[in-house]
């Protein structure tokens, strides 16, 4: 699998090894290598992840999480607003696991620009069940940067260390997808809750309704400030914030329902 930040590119290969290349000169160790040397050919990731087989690799803009066999969680990058989960504000240029979730299988992970979301088996029995992350469900997890409700604790607080979303703490959850600023996620019964500046007041999670009220939601995915989901039904929905107006006055408008977009039908 393949993931990008701003400046860089995250590489997973078939047995399990990290790779990254891009810009490591922007003081903030955003390739993991634990030096600020910028590599314009992927170069292999080890250290802490020697030994270990990556399973799972997500990047924000300035930062990158992963996951290693079996469910572990590590970071590295731009610990601004605490996105890393190591309780501090400080960089991180090697990948670092993050120890709030050590003993508990993280089954997905996700970052946006200044905060980061997970899923996370906290009742799970051993982790070497060897099920599928695929097929598991479990807790949602954010911490980072809270400004406009990102997080979904009902604050604009940062959290500096994981911290599970107590509304949403009866729900089990499979996938979850961060943008800049607001964070979807999707349950095991194929609805959708978002939570940011998007949704609502942006405080607490609310789960999307509009046209996938009724349907059943298979997959999830952000950009900066769009959601795209997938249904079981093979049917693409989107939905977006846009940004109109000049230099002078910017107007941010809300597209609260999600609509089926043309030509949609995807073949599985």
């Amino acid at each position: 699998m393949v993931a990008c930040g701003e400046y860089h590119t995250c590489a997973v290969t078939l047995s399990g090894d990290l790779y990254t290349w891009g810009d490591g000169s922007l003081n903030c160790g955003l390739l993991g290598h634990g030096s600020e040397a910028s590599h314009w050919i992927p170069k292999r990731v080890g250290g802490p992840l020697d030994g270990l087989q990556v399973s799972f690799v997500s990047c924000g803009p300035w930062h990158t999480a992963l996951l290693a066999s079996p469910g572990r969680l590590f970071t590295f990058g731009d610990g601004t607003f605490g996105a890393l989960g190591h309780g501090s504000r400080s960089n991180t240029s090697i990948p670092r696991e993050v120890e709030a979730l050590k003993g508990v299988q993280t089954l997905r992970v996700a970052c946006g620009a200044w905060h980061t979301a997970a899923v996370v088996e906290v009742t799970s029995g051993s982790p070497n069940s060897g099920r599928s992350s695929q097929s598991l469900a479990g807790n949602l997890f954010t911490w980072g940067d809270g400004e406009k409700g990102r997080l979904g604790h009902g604050d604009n607080n940062s959290r500096l260390v994981p911290e599970c979303i107590a509304s949403l703490a009866d729900t089990s959850f499979t996938r979850v997808a961060c943008g800049n600023d607001f964070t979807v996620a999707l349950t095991s019964s194929g609805q959708v809750y978002a939570m940011g500046s998007s949704v609502s007041d942006g405080k607490f999670p609310t789960r999307v309704k509009g046209d996938i009220k009724d349907s059943c939601v298979e997959d999830i995915a952000c950009g900066s400030h769009h959601v795209v989901v997938l249904t079981s039904k093979a049917e693409v929905y989107t939905w977006a914030r846009v940004q109109t107006g000049n230099s002078a006055m910017v107007t941010m408008l809300t597209e609260a329902c999600p609509h089926l977009s043309n030509s949609s039908k995807i073949n599985k």
